[in-house]
């Protein structure tokens, strides 16, 4: 039940009980503690989709923990994959759209797996997450980064979320 590619991300949940592993084969394993060890719970495959193409690079759990983040970089609309057909184009060539699908980040619902969310924004792949600190009264706050690219530049853009909404501050 062990990952079948190199392990990219790592995240406890807040009490220390879960652990959360994902890597290039895009699927997040959960393991919980039990008799001194930790023991594979559950695993889910986040839609990044079959081949070769993605990867799971960021994962971060809420402070209490009901949502986990998963970010990396999914392949692109048009782009080859697994039993499909496609094109090959140079950083440059790359529509605004293919550059937001690689940049997608994942919300999972830890209590409810299929209340997931998707938030769409960085235009390349998501390096990092991390929650902030519970605050009082207020939805919970996820901060993103990322190797943005707009024409040849690339820059690391760091953006803000709402999780509630899915929407980007």
């Amino acid at each position: 039940g062990g990952p079948s590619a190199a392990v990219t991300a790592l995240a406890f949940s807040p009490d220390g009980d879960t652990l959360y592993v994902a890597g290039l084969d895009k699927v997040v394993r959960e393991w919980r503690r039990r008799d001194g060890g930790f023991v594979l719970a559950r695993t889910f495959r986040v839609p990044i989709g079959p081949g070769t193409g993605g990867a799971i690079n960021a994962i971060a759990v809420s402070p209490d923990g009901s949502w986990l983040a998963l970010a990396g970089r999914a392949p692109m609309r048009g782009e080859t994959g697994f039993q499909r057909t496609g094109v090959i184009v140079e950083a440059a060539a790359f529509t605004p759209e293919q550059l937001e699908d690689a940049g997608l980040i994942y919300l999972v619902n830890t209590t409810d797996p299929t209340g997931g969310k998707v938030l769409r924004g960085h235009r390349g792949e998501v390096r990092a997450l991390a929650f902030a600190p519970a605050m009082a009264k207020k939805p919970p706050l996820l901060v993103s980064t990322g190797n943005e690219r707009v024409g040849t530049r690339r820059y690391g853009g760091v953006r803000l979320w709402n999780v509630e909404t899915g929407k980007q501050l």
